[in-house]
């Protein structure tokens, strides 16, 4: 389980730091798609997708209580903050620089967390969203049928 987790990262890590990226150029986010086991999809990380990721942050935030995180299907998006973000939610103690969302069917969404702090944090937290409805909002319909 926390290897697959870690062998995601790492793919996510190779995927987007494999060249110079010019500052002018809008920061991307990566789906991975769990049952094809690879990034099916990059999107650009607007404003509009930025500001959806917010609204499913501050949707009624508890800590994750189960003992596994490894997906079997579904999506899995990779969000990496140019500036690191607070949702409004008073849960958030400390300020979100990266996030991966896991995105299953009939599952609540869970996002893994990296906070900014002196020391490495991180958090896993389950989210009350309705996540066809995320899947909807940005698009992402065609990359969710074909992760099921």
């Amino acid at each position: 389980m926390l290897m697959r987790i870690l062998c995601i990262a790492v793919v996510f890590f190779f995927a987007f730091n494999n060249r110079a990226v010019p500052a002018s150029e809008a920061p991307n986010v990566a789906i991975f798609d769990v049952k094809q086991e690879k990034v099916t999809k990059v999107i650009p990380f607007d404003a509009v997708l930025e500001q959806s990721i917010v609204e499913v942050l501050q949707s009624s935030p508890a800590m994750f209580g189960g003992f596994s995180l490894n997906p079997r299907n579904g999506l899995v998006l990779h969000f990496v903050f140019e500036s690191p973000i607070r949702p409004a939610n008073r849960f958030y103690t400390s300020r979100i620089k990266e996030l991966y969302l896991f995105l299953e069917p009939q599952t609540k969404p869970k996002a893994l967390l990296f906070l900014t702090s002196n020391q490495p944090k991180t958090m896993v937290v389950e989210l009350d969203y309705d996540t066809e409805l995320f899947i909807r909002n940005n698009r992402l319909e065609t990359a969710w049928q074909l992760s099921q």
